[in-house]
């Protein structure tokens, strides 16, 4: 079956062509039937895989796709009962026909959950008045929501009579109002609710609930709740996925490109709004009738080679000079040269001469020649690949200015549609960022169309056999383990840390260390190190990822400078210094590159610009500073440090 559909975890969507319906029984006549088939389908696809070849044993549903004798086929009855092929019940077709369909299908899906856990903010809530309160057990998030019906759990046994007091905020997250749920079901202390909105202007809901139910939690649109968990989705995000080789980009040579789970044609993005009539061509005076220039009427121009199939528009149809026999305005010819017959023309717009109509040319058809009313017709004239002219004329040999921006947008850079693993602590983790664009890491993605993974965890350490309490932090040094299992071909693997170690082991005083400081030789690569010890642990961090990952792109965030007081940078801080200092030998050790951020960018919390210490950490987001508090980026910071990110990622 071919359309969207969820993936087998609910977590991706795909467009997909899928042929796996229950086999029958298999006879003689059918497998020698499809032997022969498969033979054909081989010959004639073997530049890339489309479908399946067409197999007599199986029964196939409405909207299938198959190969027969070298040809793509969609069915379009369901065939219960296998049977030798039968043209009757199948549709030829192109893989870019039905991909404009599929595609505004997959986009224009709404998500059955509203909530993206990898915007939450931890160990908060929003309070009576809608501000965010600090709470150890719960998460706060700002949902996007528009006007209607939304549906979701809260904890009436944290929150008490406010948990059903839902605050509405514009599209900059301003508070606007609040509206009260209406109880429909779940249980006393965690009753699940509905809210109407109403005001136009909102457009993100904000929600609080048990941090420890984050990954089942939900708000859905309408006033059903569903009794299986989906996990959100976002159709947008998905355009992400994108692998393009560089013939696709630059040769222009495809009619299709695969971009992970996403079939998208390169007629869509690229071969669109080129104009293949040359005015500039060699004309005779004549019009083609039978292929052959007769008479004096019109202009003929030299043959014009084709390259891609499909359907075509021209705005030089020259109807009057024709009359009803206008099909003769544009020949087909083979790879001699040799007539083959006329574009059957539809006239979608009747001016006369320069009419606009649109043909299609099939894959026997090498050249075509064209007639038009005379050389003044020329100088606007356009045949364009696809169904749509261009608002402006586009002389031959040129592209449109959306096509030029996406190639040179492409050509120059080495990120686009690679996939990053990032690692570290709060300053790299999403939920750090209030604005709910994912950090460094989130804006690196959008910025690049790259596919990231960010596994950063607030208060995460290097060094392993650190505790919150009793609470294992997270250990950098170990989750790349699970990161490499999930991510063995990542292109980018980018790691920070270093700050919460310094503070949980201790300070460095007059050259002496803690005790599980540790240390390292420049000359020992054995890999045999004590992850218990930060020194052992950053050597065992490189190890593992030079290891997993031989001749991909390895780097090391150093965090801007951070830990401010009333009375200026704080041994804690000094301390934190020493510890980079530390990393920094070691990625030197093993020639791992990184980018010094606390030397090299002016992000200060002790500069008023970047942080008032007088405020909240909500006040100084709202003042637009590059601090929350003085050591955790705001989105303003954010959005300083993560071009300078992504710019030395390119370096890499």
């Amino acid at each position: 079956m071919t359309g969207v559909t969820p993936g087998t975890d609910a977590t991706k969507w795909k467009l997909f062509i899928d042929n796996s319906a229950a086999a029958a029984a298999t006879t003689a006549a059918n497998t020698a039937a499809n032997a022969a088939n498969t033979a054909a389908t081989n010959a004639t696809n073997a530049t890339g895989y489309i479908a399946d070849p067409y197999d007599a044993t199986k029964t196939y549903a409405v909207g299938d796709y198959v190969i027969y004798n070298g040809k793509l086929y969609r069915c379009n009855t369901t065939i219960s009962t296998a049977e030798a092929w039968t043209a009757m019940h199948w549709t030829e077709t192109q893989v870019g026909d039905d991909v404009g369909e599929l595609k505004s299908a997959f986009l224009n899906k709404e998500p059955i959950n509203w909530f993206d856990k990898t915007t939450a903010i931890n160990g908060k809530n929003f309070n009576y008045y809608g501000d965010l309160s600090t709470n150890g057990i719960m998460f706060a998030a700002y949902v996007p929501v528009s006007a209607g019906k939304y549906t979701f759990q809260v904890s009436y046994i944290d929150l008490g009579g406010n948990a059903t007091r839902i605050h509405l905020y514009d599209a900059n997250k301003g508070y606007l109002s609040s509206v009260n749920g209406t109880v429909i079901g779940g249980s006393t202390n965690y009753p699940i609710i509905t809210i109407e909105i109403a005001n136009e202007s909102a457009k993100f809901i904000g929600i609080s609930y048990r941090l420890n139910e984050i990954n089942n939690f939900m708000v859905v649109k309408g006033e059903t709740y569903p009794e299986i968990y989906s996990e959100y989705f976002d159709p947008f995000s998905e355009l992400h996925n994108v692998t393009v080789r560089p013939e696709d980009v630059i040769g222009l040579t495809d009619t299709c490109k695969i971009v992970n789970n996403l079939h998208e044609t390169v007629n869509d993005i690229l071969v669109s709004y080129l104009n293949i009539f040359n005015r500039a061509n060699i004309n005779t005076p004549g019009y083609l009738n039978g292929g052959n220039i007769v008479g004096t009427s019109g202009v003929t121009y030299d043959y014009i080679e084709i390259t891609h199939y499909g359907e075509y528009i021209s705005n030089c149809v020259a109807k009057t000079l024709y009359g009803n026999a206008y099909n003769n305005c544009v020949a087909f010819y083979n790879a001699e040269k040799t007539y083959l017959r006329n574009a059957a023309i539809t006239i979608i717009s009747d001016n006369g001469n320069n009419s606009v109509g649109t043909f299609k040319i099939e894959n026997d058809v090498k050249y075509i020649r064209v007639t038009i009313y005379s050389t003044n017709v020329a100088n606007t004239a356009m045949i364009v690949f696809g169904t749509t002219l261009p608002d402006y004329y586009i002389d031959n040999g040129e592209t449109n200015v959306s096509t030029v921006d996406f190639i040179e947008s492409i050509k120059g850079n080495v990120l686009f549609g690679k996939t990053a693993i990032f690692d570290g602590d709060s300053i790299c983790a999403s939920s750090t960022d209030v604005s709910g664009n994912g950090a460094y890491a989130g804006r690196i993605s959008v910025a690049n169309a790259m596919i990231i993974h960010n596994y950063a965890v607030g208060g995460g350490t290097i060094t392993s056999e650190t505790y919150s309490g009793s609470t294992p932090k997270h250990w950098i040094v170990d989750s790349i383990d699970s990161v490499y299992n999930a991510h063995p071909d990542a292109d980018y693997i980018i790691l920070e840390g270093g700050t919460n170690d310094a503070d949980v082991i201790g300070s460095i005083i007059n050259g002496n260390t803690p005790e599980r400081f540790g240390s390292y030789s420049m000359t020992d690569f054995s890999g045999d190190y004590d992850d218990e010890t930060f020194c052992g642990a950053v050597e065992l961090l490189i190890y593992k990822a030079i290891n997993y990952w031989p001749s991909k792109k390895i780097g090391f965030v150093i965090a801007m400078k951070m830990g401010k007081t009333s009375n200026g940078y704080t041994p804690e801080t000094n301390n934190r210094r020493a510890y980079f200092e530390t990393i920094m030998d070691i990625c030197d050790k093993w020639g791992i590159p990184y980018l010094n951020l606390w030397d090299n960018c002016y992000m200060n919390p002790s500069l008023d610009v970047c942080y008032d210490s007088t405020m909240r950490p909500q006040e100084n987001v709202a003042a637009n500073k590059m601090y929350q508090d003085g050591q955790h980026p705001a989105p303003r910071g954010y959005d300083y440090i993560a071009p300078i990110i992504g710019e030395w990622m390119k370096t890499l």
